[in-house]
Formats: structure tokens, C-alpha cells, sequence
């Protein structure tokens, strides 16, 4: 037994409508005509009229009439048709193919024409071959007529299928073993191809480190720890932390500079040197919390422990040059609080990155022109395009240099983010306007490659 009903202090509320009986009497006209205007295009035009009346009676009593005109317009064209048909067979197929064939971020329209035709001609033979049989129950009759077959026609019958079933086990298991050994699909990557040149030796060095006068010198000093310091020896290893403009940098290798650099990356995307509070930006309707970056100075460092870094590159900005709302209140930008607050977080990571036993280079902050470009998870902040925000960001950056120059090097960039229109707004060179593809990455490891090699390494 269930009872509806509503009570108040244990009396029975009595209900407006307590009895309601809700109907509906509808009616539908439609009419349709199709002209084939080709053998392969046809036209079909229709109209749909809908009436209907909803009654309510009972304890209240309200009626309402609705009214709905459908027209329809079809153009069915066969070749479009057919394509739809194999539409999932192209898509399921055309991933392996062009991860297999690098077609994905090579900028190579004949590679990509290539890509295509392969897809077409395999995802036709399965269509035929494979999903068109099962459909039309072939499979089904194949079975049946197995089971029912005698002597030599039932041997060759299961002879075939064991040989059919073996063959897609193998290539399903292939398939399995071919997805799980490609890398994730990473958007950052792109570009065209840049080659790096190795810079030759420079006699002195521009970034304030002194180098021993020497290929290696060796502490004299009572009861000191004996430390020796080199120059650097090729390849360099290298790590590069920071956002993801590090990221982009990481990972867009250019050509021939393994040679040179051994590069890793450990960046923390998304987080510069915060790990709390909000972005304010002028973009009103952005937002972003940077409670995710809790812990972002360990992961630096255990990423240049585990690459055994002699140098780590730090790549910042792209968070850098906004008021952030804190808790206790907001730092704004350029002024002295948020400056000693920013100075602070930059520390932590430097000491992060000491302990790893790497010398930290600090890449000074390009002038960015973001853009808004499909597929960007973030839209273009016009602080990002502040060229006063990013150097003032710079010249904390050269301050934390000058604080500890035997383990800190403030390293310069290239200019033309700054100064050359046709590299700084090019996409081909960063992608949205901040971080770099192929291009954008080459021009940079170009720039700072003799600042880099000129870091002496100490070894204990």
C-alpha cells in the first residue's frame, strides 16, 4: 500500500489540485515528394503539420492548444552517401596509418595525400571484406553450413576459419602492441623542420660567469672539499623546467642539436612559480587557479636529479605577469609586494634546482603576441602582450641572477621577439603568439647555445 499526500503537524494539508487527469488529443498531416534528378542525386522535399490539445480536469480545469510546422529538405547525393557508409572504417583506420607514417605535424602535403589514399584503399577492403560480410550475415552461413558439412568439405571448412580466426587474433594483437607503443599525441608538437648548428668556441663568456682561467682547476684550500670545475664537455645535459612554454620548448627539438644538447623536459604545465591563487586579468572572463600547482620547485628538481642536469633551463612568463588574488588579499603586479612575493616563489625553485646539483639559467622572458587560434586552452590575455609586464619581469629575473652568481645565470634571448615583426607575430614560429613550434625553439637554442655552453660545471 503506498499513499501521495502532504501533512503539516500530522493534519492533512489540503492540495489545489490533489485530482488532476491530463490528456492529449493530437493530429499529424504530412505530405512528401522525391525527384531523382540524376541517378546519383535525388531531392526530396516534405512538410509535417502537428495539432495537439492538452486538457486538464479534476480539481482544476485548463486547456492548451499547440501548433507545429516541420518542413524538410533532403538532398541525397550517392557518392556522399556511399562515403557515409565507410565513414567509421576511414576514421578508425586512418589513425595508425598516419602515426605510422608520420603524417601528424609534418607539414608535408604529399605525406598527407599519401596518408589518405592508404586509409581509403584499406578501409574499402574492410568495408568489403569485412564489415559488408558480417552484416549480411555471411559469417552466420559460414557457421551453419561448417556445422552441417561432412568428411573433407567440414576439414577444409574449419581449416579456413582456424585460419581466418588466427590471422585476425594476430593482427588484433599487433594492432594492441602497435597503439600501445606510440607516444600520446602531443598538439604541441609542429612546425617545419629547423636544423641546429653547433656555435663555435668563444673565448669569453656574456652572461657574468667567470670562467677558470684553465680547463679545470682544482680547490687548494685547508681541509676543503676537493671540487673541479669544467667547462662544458658535448653533449650538455640540459633540463628544461618551467610552464608550458618550457613544454613547447622541450619537445620541439630541432634537427642535429643531440650533438650539442641532451635535453629533457620538466616542465609543469600550466604553473610558473605559484602554487596558490587566482589569475586577474583585464579578460574578464578568464579564469584560472593555480591550486594546482602545489609542489611545482620539487618537481623541478627531481626532474633535473633524474636527468642528471648540469645545466637547468628555466623558462617562465607566461604566468608572470599578472595580479594574482591571494587569500590575504591581491598582489598586484609591479609593485614592491608582489615583486618580494614573486622573488620569493622564484627562490624556492632555484634552491630546488641546487640540490639537484644543476647550475640554473634563466631564460629572459620573450616579448610574446598571443593570438586566439583554435584548439588554444587558453585565450590570448592581453597581459601576455604587455612588452613593459614581461621586462619588468625580466629585470627580477636578472635580480635573482645577481643574488647568487656562482649558481645562477641570467641567459638572454633572441631579440626578434621583441623587434622583428616577421618572426614575433609569425605562427610558424609560435603557434599562438607565446609558445614556440620547431622554428620558434631552433631560433632560441640558436641564441642562447654559446651562454649555455660557457656555464662551468662543477663537479664534487
Amino acid at each position: 500500500h503506498s499513499r501521495n499526500s502532504l501533512e503539516r503537524g500530522g493534519i492533512a494539508a489540503i492540495l489545489p489540485a490533489a485530482s488532476v487527469r491530463v490528456e492529449e488529443q493530437r493530429a499529424e498531416f504530412f505530405a512528401e515528394i522525391s525527384w531523382h534528378a540524376a541517378p546519383v542525386l535525388t531531392l526530396e522535399l516534405g512538410a509535417r503539420q502537428e495539432i495537439s490539445r492538452i486538457i486538464q480536469s479534476g480539481d482544476t480545469v485548463a486547456a492548451r492548444d499547440l501548433s507545429f510546422f516541420k518542413p524538410r529538405l533532403l538532398l541525397s547525393w550517392r557518392p556522399l552517401v556511399e562515403i557515409g557508409r565507410r565513414s567509421y572504417g576511414l576514421y578508425l583506420w586512418h589513425w595508425p596509418i598516419f602515426v605510422f607514417g608520420h603524417v601528424y605535424h609534418s607539414g608535408s602535403y604529399v605525406r598527407f595525400l599519401l596518408g589518405m589514399a592508404v586509409t581509403v584503399v584499406v578501409s574499402e577492403a574492410s568495408y568489403r571484406y569485412v564489415e559488408t560480410p558480417i552484416r549480411k550475415q555471411a559469417l552466420h552461413g559460414w557457421m551453419r553450413d561448417q556445422r552441417a558439412a561432412m568428411g573433407g568439405d567440414r576439414i577444409r571448412r574449419v581449416r579456413i576459419t582456424a585460419a581466418v580466426v588466427g590471422g585476425l587474433a594476430a593482427a588484433v594483437l599487433g594492432l594492441a602492441i602497435f597503439y600501445a607503443s606510440v607516444a600520446p599525441l602531443d598538439p604541441a608538437v609542429g612546425g617545419i623542420a629547423a636544423s641546429f648548428v653547433t656555435p663555435a668556441p668563444r673565448a669569453s663568456l656574456t652572461t657574468g660567469v667567470v670562467i677558470a682561467p684553465a680547463a679545470s682547476t682544482a680547490s687548494t684550500l685547508p681541509n676543503a672539499v676537493a671540487t673541479t670545475t669544467t667547462l662544458a664537455g658535448l653533449p650538455r645535459r640540459v633540463t628544461v623546467v618551467g610552464d608550458s612554454q618550457a613544454h613547447s620548448l622541450a619537445i620541439n627539438l630541432p634537427l642535429g642539436i643531440a650533438s650539442t644538447f641532451t635535453i629533457t623536459d620538466g616542465s609543469v604545465e600550466g604553473c610558473g612559480v605559484y602554487d596558490a591563487g587566482n589569475v586577474i586579468s583585464s579578460r574578464t572572463t578568464f579564469k584560472r587557479s593555480f591550486g594546482n600547482c602545489v609542489g611545482w620547485a620539487a618537481k623541478w628538481g627531481r626532474a633535473a636529479r633524474s636527468a642528471k642536469a648540469e645545466v637547468a633551463l628555466v623558462v617562465v612568463g607566461a604566468w608572470d605577469v599578472f595580479d594574482v588574488k591571494l587569500t590575504a588579499g591581491t598582489l598586484v603586479f609591479g609593485t614592491p609586494q608582489g615583486d618580494a612575493y614573486y622573488l620569493t616563489q622564484l627562490h624556492t625553485g632555484i634552491e630546488a634546482l641546487k640540490a639537484a646539483g644543476a647550475h640554473v639559467a634563466l631564460l629572459e622572458v620573450a616579448c610574446m603576441r598571443p593570438k586566439d587560434v583554435k584548439g588554444a586552452g587558453v585565450p590570448a590575455l592581453p597581459e601576455r602582450g604587455d612588452d613593459v609586464r614581461t621586462g619588468h619581469v625580466n629585470e627580477l629575473l636578472r635580480k635573482a641572477a645577481a643574488a647568487d652568481p656562482s649558481h645562477v645565470t641570467f641567459v638572454v634571448g633572441p631579440t626578434e621577439w621583441c623587434h622583428d615583426t616577421t618572426i614575433s607575430t609569425n605562427l610558424g614560429y609560435r603557434w599562438d603568439g607565446v609558445h614556440v613550434y620547431k622554428p620558434g625553439a631552433n631560433l632560441i637554442y640558436q641564441t642562447i647555445a654559446p651562454s649555455l655552453l660557457q656555464i662551468p660545471v662543477t663537479k664534487h
